[in-house]
């Protein structure tokens, strides 16, 4: 176990192609190592956390953010909030759910009730209604619904205007371009983000975006220019989820 736990995922990979015993290793590993429910232990019960996944099966959410992140690489951000991802048809649903086991929605100051907040998510043929300040222009994204319960566990729910991967490829940088789903959890640049710990950001110069990309330089990732990336057989154009340079683990 501690030796596989400090090979990084190109190592594994290599290993669990040298034959069947090692494909076997692997395997047992990542089985014992990416136990998500043992990571939404934090968040939900065992009852809540089988209802979350029935959830992730009919609504196509998707963790993603830090938080995927955090479950890759077997590390803790203090105080991090557990992002979820999903589209904004299915807001309602996954809202009504966290309130029913307990979590407080915080309404923002802004809107004077839920419903006066979800007419931002309000659609007509792709374009939505209200495109003011409160949406992320550009990025897919409608807005973030925010939500506590008595241990003081934060989860975001991120309303997509497109679908949740959608938004998740326009993030600030690539170090965070990975998601869990109901079935995988699935790493779209595993040896820039893990083995040489470098990131290339995207050009947004939004004030968000800026302070986000300072966030995970200081958690190690050095930000590479465009350059370099391309440098990079994983950068390069002509990708797809679940290709040979992705790092895909079944859950």
């Amino acid at each position: 176990n501690h030796i596989l736990r400090d090979m990084c995922p190109t190592a594994t990979r290599s290993l669990a192609s040298t034959g069947l015993i090692g494909h076997q290793l692997v395997s047992d590993f990542n089985k014992r190592a990416y136990r998500i429910d043992l990571f939404l232990r934090p968040f939900f019960t065992f009852a809540q956390y089988m209802a979350f996944r029935t959830i992730q099966t009919f609504t196509g959410l998707l963790i993603s953010g830090s938080s995927t992140l955090q479950f890759m690489d077997h590390t803790v951000y203090a105080g991090s909030d557990l992002d979820l991802y999903v589209h904004y048809h299915s807001i309602r649903c996954v809202h009504d759910w966290l309130i029913s086991i307990g979590y407080q929605f915080i309404l923002p100051s802004m809107y004077s009730s839920l419903d006066a907040m979800f007419q931002d998510f309000i659609v007509v043929e792709g374009i939505p209604l209200q495109s003011g300040p409160r949406m992320y222009i550009g990025s897919g994204i409608l807005g973030v619904l925010k939500y506590v319960n008595g241990q003081n566990k934060k989860i975001d729910i991120i309303a997509t205007l497109f679908t949740p991967l959608h938004a998740i490829l326009g993030f600030h940088s690539t170090c965070v371009m990975n998601v869990i789903s109901y079935a995988h959890a699935i790493l779209l640049y595993p040896r820039a983000t893990f083995v040489d710990r470098v990131a290339y950001h995207t050009s947004s110069s939004k004030r968000h975006d800026i302070d986000a990309i300072a966030k995970y330089a200081a958690r190690g990732w050095t930000m590479i220019s465009r350059q370099e990336a391309l440098s990079r057989p994983e950068f390069q154009t002509g990708r797809r989820i679940g290709d040979k340079y992705c790092w895909v683990i079944p859950l």
